[in-house]
């Protein structure tokens, strides 16, 4: 249909590397965006299931 196992696997291989991507994002950009002393702070109001204040 798509090409078979190189199309597969070519998608797979974007998958991956758009996950690992967006883990990283996740990481830096409040760190780029924040000073490194509002950083923790802003880690764990994203991590957290309440609002930190």
């Amino acid at each position: 249909m798509f090409g078979g196992f190189p199309f597969l696997a070519l998608v797979i291989l974007f998958y991956g590397a758009g996950y690992g991507i967006s883990w990283v994002a996740r990481g830096t950009l409040p760190l780029a965006l924040f000073s490194p002393v509002r950083f923790p702070l802003v880690m764990a109001k994203l991590a957290s299931t309440q609002a930190i204040n």
